[in-house]
């Protein structure tokens, strides 16, 4: 009986920790996050993220990122000090519209990515 109460609490667990972490909704260059239950400015952000970033490439390679901790194109580490830095450098290319307050709002969005995905 003890045996049979462990093993659902653990299924219980591992089941709300699946959950919680990020939903994603569609596949390949579709792919998206379901921001329903984001907070307000995350969802803010969201929209900016997809607004600003979009232009040059699919949400999926963000998406990849955060959930493996890996750059999908450059297979280096994937954190929130590489992603501060890498909407940084985007920010600095050439024609990329994106202002301080711009990528403010994207590494915040990614800081809670991170959170959520860990979780």
């Amino acid at each position: 009986m003890n045996k049979v109460l462990v093993v659902l609490i653990l299924l219980c667990m591992f089941a709300s920790l699946a959950d919680a972490q990020l939903k994603v909704l569609g596949q390949g260059d579709a792919m998206r996050l379901d921001a329903e239950k984001f907070p307000a400015e995350m969802k803010r952000n969201y929209e900016m993220l997809l607004s600003k970033c979009t232009g040059c490439h699919s949400l999926k390679i963000t998406i990849q990122a955060v959930r493996t901790g890996q750059g999908p194109l450059s297979r280096e580490p994937f954190n929130k000090q590489s992603a501060r830095e890498c909407v940084t450098r985007m920010m600095r290319k050439t024609g990329a519209d994106i202002s301080n307050q711009d990528a403010k709002a994207v590494i915040n969005l990614l800081n809670y990515l991170f959170d959520e995905n860990a979780l």
